[in-house]
């Protein structure tokens, strides 16, 4: 995503020389408001899976393969839940169910099987690149890191 060119357009201010990608919004012709540039029908999102709280309930699978993975059309939302015996996906429709309190079975909406579908193509089920973080750092490195704050 374009977001500092974004930003600078919101905030009204030039682009950056040298800086690459453009904004997500298109400045509307009377300089007041701004409209939406281009066209994206759907939005993925994946959690990380060091950010689900282990006492959490629906936390079923440890390390990447819990983690949990949501898709957005329109006022439409599926998350998929791994669970040892499968996924679980709960639909919700954001129009009237705002604070997703009550899911939707999948076939209750003609777009259900469809959305379930295009999440799977995109849901990344790897458990990662091997190899934690703290497994293949040397001491220097890891002083750097703690030095620069992303490391404690």
């Amino acid at each position: 995503m374009d977001l500092a060119p974004s930003i600078l357009r919101l905030l009204r201010l030039p682009p950056r020389p040298g800086m690459d990608g453009m904004a997500l919004f298109a400045e509307a012709p009377s300089g007041s408001s701004f409209e939406a540039r281009g066209s994206h029908d759907l939005l993925f999102a994946e959690t990380d899976y060091q950010l689900i709280h282990a006492a959490n309930p629906r936390f079923l699978i440890p390390g990447a393969a819990g983690r949990w993975s949501g898709l957005r059309k329109d006022s439409l939302k599926l998350i998929r839940i791994p669970r040892p015996e499968g996924p679980l996906h709960e639909l919700f429709q954001l129009a009237t169910d705002p604070g997703e309190a009550s899911p939707l079975a999948l076939e209750a909406l003609p777009l259900g099987f469809q959305l379930q579908r295009e999440l799977e193509i995109w849901t990344d089920d790897e458990q990662g690149a091997g190899e934690s973080l703290d497994e293949t750092l040397t001491p220097e490195q890891r002083e750097r890191l703690k030095s620069l704050g992303y490391l404690q």
